[in-house]
């Protein structure tokens, strides 16, 4: 079974720009996580650079519609426990 993440967004600067390393460093996941993201998954990454740069605006779009996505609500009879 995977793995389910919940990404924090208040970690993420505002008008600030990402390498692929900072997002890795910053959410404890691995590069080949972030270029799997950009290749596969829709993150859109700056056009015109060599490098793997990722605006902090699409960066939060991104992991807020991915958040969603893994949520699981409970089903009849379960309570969220804390």
């Amino acid at each position: 079974m995977s793995r389910r993440h919940r990404y924090p967004l208040g970690a993420i600067k505002r008008d600030y720009t990402y390498a692929v390393c900072e997002i890795a460093r910053l959410f404890d996941i691995t590069r080949d996580t972030v270029f799997c993201w950009i290749r596969d998954e829709g993150l859109q990454r700056l056009q015109g650079s060599r490098k793997y740069l990722v605006h902090s605006s699409d960066l939060t779009a991104f992991l807020t519609v991915r958040n969603r996505k893994n949520k699981k609500p409970c089903r009849a009879g379960e309570m969220y426990c804390c």
